[in-house]
């Protein structure tokens, strides 16, 4: 599997930005031969140079733009980015996301319904 790994990322490499290969190398350079492992954001963004925000930014793009199989965990002692390499990772990464999306809809949800937030809206509209 790594050697289909790297070379997918031999494949995509030429549409990729200097910024997205400097990314996805360090991502694939720190969990690559230890599976399992992850890199922190803030460990990622030292590494690369860059904002976290710009980091996390240049990793949704390298997903859902050109499908680069990077997962990543909210596990507080293992936390982090990592290069999916089986079905198992691809489905624990599928399943952080869910997740984290049905959370925010829930938070978005009692935003519509508290009053307190309709009274401030109603005094922005006087």
């Amino acid at each position: 599997m790594h050697e289909q790994q790297t070379a997918l990322i031999f494949d995509r490499a030429p549409r990729l930005t200097e910024q997205e290969r400097l990314v996805y190398g360090a991502i694939y350079s720190a969990t690559h031969f230890q599976p399992g492992s992850t890199i922190g954001k803030a460990e990622l963004a030292a590494k690369v140079g860059l904002s976290v925000r710009l980091t996390r930014r240049i990793i949704a793009d390298l997903v859902t733009n050109h499908g680069m199989p990077i997962g990543c965990s909210s596990d507080n002692q293992h936390g982090g980015y990592y290069i999916m390499t089986n079905p198992a990772e691809i489905e624990a990464a599928q399943r952080e996301l869910r997740s984290r999306a049905l959370k925010l809809l829930k938070r978005e949800y009692a935003l519509q319904r508290s009053p307190k937030l309709a009274a401030i809206l109603g005094q922005l509209e006087l």
